[in-house]
């Protein structure tokens, strides 16, 4: 049984009761819950409110309650969640201290990427003030369009070598199916994950242009396409991810969007926009 905790003002009544739920299963559902709201970056009263629910169930009598707050503490913005994390990591459960371990580690990457990030940006900002008081507006506005035009050359350098490297492994992927089917390897076995490997190629080949596009200041193709198979194409992406992540959760989704509908939009951003949002 979880300890009762005082009730918070800012979450809602069903996530608080949950969070203090005598049932297990409810608790580790309501800290899955917590983990999509801390992702989504709340005000600072929600996540107080939230994180004084994990620090409790850090202790909790079940193993999967604590490897949902391992999960959970990943996008916590307050230092204290290394301590709990680095608890965790020494949990007698392997899957918890797994969990810990690994939100530890995407903790670290995500600080030193803010902090390169923060330089970066700081030291951009002061050389852009410094231009502004030694230049005219004139030509602080044209320096700022050399910049400009360097990253789009980038970009554009960027975009050529992802669609080489993505057309010659999607014609990889095609001799492989060729050469299973010369060797009469039942169709079945193979088909699928060919199929399925050439469309994601072609969806990377579909980004790759859209970064040209964006170096040539041009307006990516839109074309009308089936919406729910870009949905089942997004949703088949982010299942692969998950599948290869020891200790996953099992997910089962369901989709409800009418087979027939289509939509005019760029293919490839529409299923890029559907990964990032699942």
């Amino acid at each position: 049984m979880a300890a009762s905790a005082p009730v918070a003002e800012h979450l809602p009544a069903e996530l608080e009761a949950a969070l203090s739920s005598d049932d297990w299963q409810a608790r580790c559902q309501a800290v899955s819950r917590a983990t999509g709201l801390l992702k989504g970056k709340p005000g600072p009263d929600p996540v107080n409110a939230l994180l004084a629910h994990p620090k409790r169930l850090a202790d909790d009598s079940e193993w999967q309650v604590r490897q949902e707050v391992a999960t959970a503490l990943e996008f916590s913005p307050s230092r204290s969640a290394d301590e709990t994390l680095a608890r965790l990591a020494k949990d007698r459960t392997s899957w918890v201290s797994q969990a810990a371990k690994e939100s530890l580690r995407h903790r670290v990457r995500l600080a030193r990427k803010e902090e390169r990030e923060g330089k970066r940006v700081a030291s951009a900002l002061r050389r852009v003030h410094r231009l502004q008081e030694r230049c005219s507006p004139e030509l602080a506005r044209e320096i700022e369009e050399v910049g400009m035009a360097y990253f789009l050359a980038i970009a554009f350098g960027c975009s050529h070598d992802v669609l080489t490297l993505a057309t010659s492994v999607q014609y990889s992927i095609r001799l492989l199916g060729q050469e299973l089917a010369r060797r009469k390897v039942p169709k079945k076995v193979w088909a699928n994950t060919i199929e399925t490997a050439v469309r994601r190629c072609q969806i990377v080949k579909g980004i790759s242009k859209n970064m040209r596009a964006l170096a040539r200041q041009a307006i990516p193709p839109v074309r009308k396409i089936n919406l729910r198979r870009a949905v089942d194409e997004a949703v088949g992406i982010v299942g692969d991810c998950f599948s290869v992540k020891q200790g996953a959760p099992k997910v089962e989704v369901e989709v409800a969007v009418a087979r027939h509908l289509r939509v005019e939009v760029p293919r490839e951003r529409l299923v890029q926009a559907l990964v990032n949002l699942l």
